[in-house]
C-alpha cells in the first residue's frame, strides 16, 4: 500500500506562534490517520526544535543565516517583483531554490501546505508536477501583494503544467463543500489555544474593573487611540482603569503619552510577549484599536475567555469574530477616536449588554476558532480538497 504523504513548508519549528501549534496538531492527526508527513522546516537553529511528534521527517532547510536567505533584500520588494530573484541564475537565492527543489523531491510529497505567501511561491517553483499545493494564507486578498501575484500565476500555463492545484484554503473549502462554504475568503489557517480564564465581565460593585489591550506595541496597533478615547472616560468612570499588555518599539512613547494626558495610576503598562491572558483574569472588556490585523489571535483569546470584545480593524477576520448586537463592537476608520470613545461609553455604562456579549463571545470563539474545532476543518480539506489523498 502506498502511503500519501504531506508536507508542511514555511514555518519555523523552533517558534511558538499558531502556526507552529496548528502545524503540530495537523501532524499528530495525519499520522494518527496513517499518512506521512514532512516538515520542511526553516528554523535557524534545528537542535531548538522541541516536540516533534513520533513518525514526523524533518527536512532543515536554514540556508545562509536568515531562513530563506532574505538577508540584504527588502521583503516587500521580493513579493512586489514576483520573487524575481529566485529566477535568476547568478542570484545567491538560486543555490537555496535547489536546495529546496531537492528537498521536495526527496520527501516525495503529495500535497505541500505551505504557510504564506512567501512559502507558496517557493513552493510553486519547486514541487514536481502533480503535488497538490494549498497554501495557508492569513492575510486580507486586497491588500495582500503577493496573493495578487500568486492568483495570477495560477492562472499560467508554466504553473498549471508543474501543479495539479493550488488553493487557498477559501477556495479548497468551497471547492470541497460548496454548500457549506459560499464566501469567497475564509480564512482558517491559524487558530488558538482556549484562553486559561473564564472572566467576569460584570465584575464587582466595590472593586476596580479594567479594559484591556493585549498585543504587539508596534504603529499599526494604533493603541495611542484607545489612550485618547480613554482619556476623555477616565474622569467620569472612576473605577474603570486601563491595561496595556505587550511589547514592541511603541511603548516607550505610549508610556509618555499616558502621561501627558495625565493617566498616570490609571494606566498599567504590562510589558509581556506572549501568555497575555495571565492578565485577563479580574478585566471585564477587551479593545483592539488596530488599524489592521491579518490575524487577531489576541482578539480570540480575548473571545475565547468570555470578554465582550470591541475593534476597529475591518478586515475579514475581524468581521467573522466580532458580530454587532452579539458578541462586541467593530468601529469604522472614519471618525475612529471619536466612535472609539462612543463604543467605551456603551459598553462601560452597561452592566447587562457586556454580560450578553461576553456570554456570546465565548461560544462563538469555542465553536469556531479554538484549535480542535479548526484541525477537523484542515484535515477535511486536506484529504477531500485533494485529489491524490482523496481517493
Amino acid at each position: 500500500m502506498v502511503i500519501a504523504r504531506i508536507a508542511f513548508f514555511g514555518m519555523s519549528m523552533s517558534k511558538k506562534g499558531t502556526v507552529e501549534h496548528t502545524t503540530r496538531d495537523l501532524t499528530r492527526s495525519l499520522l494518527e490517520k496513517g499518512y506521512g508527513v514532512t516538515w520542511l522546516d526553516v528554523s535557524p537553529n534545528a537542535e531548538d526544535i522541541k516536540d516533534i511528534p513520533d513518525g514526523c521527517v524533518v527536512e532543515h532547510l536554514a540556508w545562509g543565516e536568515t531562513p530563506l536567505s532574505l538577508k540584504g533584500i527588502n521583503k516587500k520588494d521580493l513579493m512586489s517583483f514576483g520573487l524575481k530573484a529566485l529566477y535568476d541564475q547568478d542570484s545567491p537565492y538560486a543555490t537555496d531554490l535547489l536546495s529546496l527543489t531537492h528537498a521536495m523531491e526527496a520527501c516525495k510529497a503529495d500535497t505541500v501546505i505551505a504557510w504564506g505567501t512567501l512559502a507558496t511561491r517557493y513552493a510553486l517553483d519547486t514541487v514536481v508536477a502533480g503535488t497538490t499545493v494549498v497554501s495557508g494564507l492569513t492575510r486580507n486578498p486586497k491588500r495582500d501583494i503577493g496573493l495578487q501575484l500568486l492568483e495570477r500565476d495560477m492562472q499560467t500555463k508554466n504553473y498549471m503544467m508543474r501543479v495539479r492545484a493550488i488553493q487557498t484554503p477559501a477556495i479548497a473549502l468551497a471547492n470541497a463543500f460548496p454548500a457549506k462554504y459560499k464566501r469567497k475568503f475564509i480564512d482558517i489557517s491559524h487558530t488558538i489555544e482556549a484562553g486559561k480564564h473564564v472572566i467576569d465581565p460584570v465584575g464587582k460593585k466595590d472593586q476596580t474593573k479594567y479594559i484591556v489591550y493585549a498585543g504587539e506595541l508596534i504603529e499599526t496597533a494604533d493603541v495611542d487611540a484607545l489612550l485618547y478615547a480613554y482619556q476623555h472616560i477616565a474622569q467620569d468612570h472612576a473605577d474603570w482603569n486601563l491595561r496595556i499588555i505587550g511589547s514592541g518599539p511603541e511603548r516607550k512613547g505610549l508610556i509618555a503619552s499616558a502621561h501627558a494626558r495625565g493617566l498616570d495610576g490609571r494606566t498599567e503598562f504590562i510589558e509581556a510577549d506572549d501568555n497575555y491572558d495571565d492578565y485577563f483574569a479580574d478585566a471585564q472588556l477587551f479593545v483592539s484599536p488596530s488599524t489592521y490585523d491579518a490575524f487577531p489571535a489576541t482578539l480570540l483569546l480575548a473571545g475565547s475567555c468570555g470578554f465582550p470584545l470591541i475593534a476597529t480593524s475591518e478586515t475579514p477576520v475581524v468581521s467573522r469574530v466580532i458580530k454587532p448586537d452579539i458578541n462586541g463592537i467593530i468601529i469604522p476608520e472614519i471618525s475612529k477616536t471619536k466612535e472609539l470613545f462612543k463604543a467605551l461609553t456603551t459598553m462601560i455604562e452597561d452592566d447587562e449588554k457586556r454580560a450578553f456579549y461576553g456570554k456570546n463571545s465565548m461560544t462563538l470563539i469555542n465553536n469556531n476558532f479554538v484549535r480542535p474545532n479548526y484541525t477537523s476543518k484542515w484535515i477535511d480539506l486536506i484529504i477531500h480538497a485533494c485529489p491524490l489523498l482523496s481517493k
